[in-house]
């Protein structure tokens, strides 16, 4: 999870995922980066505590330089957007743009960005076990397939046709 660290990205949720997948037996790392306010950071890193995860998960809790972000997002294998509530993810376009898979919760308008079984995979909102599912799911895709599949969809989207559908709709 990379980016602003906020409650509604259901991040206590991706720490109940990775507390599952430590019990099957995964090896795995859970890595939450990014700026937030230090009272909910404070209790991100209690909770990791309490589930004994400081082994499998990274907290790098600072802004972080694009250079980085993206080098970050590169590094991973897919990345968790259990959003609790949201329109639409700047992450996870990033996310797919960089060829990196998505497993996350089925809300607002990723199901426009996310494929299931091509570029990630989203699962009903507040079901750990069928995230859990969609993570296990996805680190057992070839990985090129993924990051090619991720490219793909990224691609189609394009800020200049955006921007001119807008103006179009404004001056109806």
């Amino acid at each position: 999870i990379i980016g602003t660290i906020r409650p509604y990205k259901g991040i206590e949720d991706a720490l109940e995922v990775a507390s599952l997948l430590k019990k099957n037996g995964t090896d795995f790392r859970l890595l939450l980066a990014g700026s937030g306010e230090t009272a909910y950071l404070n209790k991100l890193r209690k909770r990791i505590s309490e589930l004994n995860l400081q082994d499998q998960v990274d907290c790098v809790f600072r802004y972080l330089p694009l250079r980085e972000m993206i080098s970050l997002y590169q590094r991973c294998s897919l990345v968790l957007a259990p959003y609790k509530k949201i329109d639409q993810s700047g992450a996870v376009i990033t996310a797919l743009s960089l060829g990196t898979p998505v497993a996350g919760y089925r809300v607002g308008g990723l199901d426009m960005l996310i494929r299931d079984g091509y570029n990630g995979k989203l699962v009903k909102p507040g079901d750990i076990e069928a995230l859990l599912g969609a993570v296990l799911t996805l680190l057992a895709h070839p990985a090129k397939k993924l990051f090619d599949h991720s490219r793909t969809i990224a691609d189609t989207f394009d800020w200049t046709e955006s921007a001119q559908k807008l103006i179009d709709l404004y001056r109806k």
